[in-house]
């Protein structure tokens, strides 16, 4: 049986997990799916049917035979999913490489390049004062008091 207490905090945390309130919380949620569009990527949207039907026809090669052609669709539009994943796997990794790199598929990203443009001035300021700090331990002193 619980306790008076864990149906109190069972009764908070429902309140709090129970999704967006507001129409922009919503409308945030709703482009979760979309980031990166895989899941558009199949052979029923008219967009991607072209190359996936391309590829699965350069799969039968010539053979007129529709289950084969049906296998080689599922097949081709696989390859084309992962396409897009590898696609996707590169920009990120060039993003985590290039710090001033702005996400463009983020829905913040006037706030993604304030933060980039922040890094990129306080690496600036770190150079600035390293450079300050070896100009300072290479000049030689000017009040020597010759003891």
């Amino acid at each position: 049986m619980s306790s008076q207490a864990q149906v109190a905090a069972n009764r908070q945390n429902g309140r709090r997990s129970r999704g967006p309130r507001t129409a922009a919380g919503k409308l945030s949620a709703s482009r979760n799916a979309r980031r990166h569009g895989l899941a558009a990527i199949n052979r029923h949207n008219p967009a991607c049917f072209r190359e996936i039907e391309r590829i699965a026809h350069a799969y039968c090669e010539g053979d007129t035979d529709p289950l084969l052609f049906e296998a080689a669709l599922m097949i081709a539009e696989n390859d084309v999913i992962l396409m897009a994943v590898h696609t996707e796997r590169l920009a990120a990794i060039a993003r985590m490489r290039d710090p001033e790199a702005i996400p463009f598929s983020q829905p913040k990203a006037s706030l993604a390049r304030a933060r980039a443009r922040f890094a990129q001035a306080q690496r600036l300021y770190a150079e600035l004062a390293a450079a300050k700090a070896r100009a300072a331990h290479d000049t030689p002193a000017k009040h020597s008091h010759g003891l």
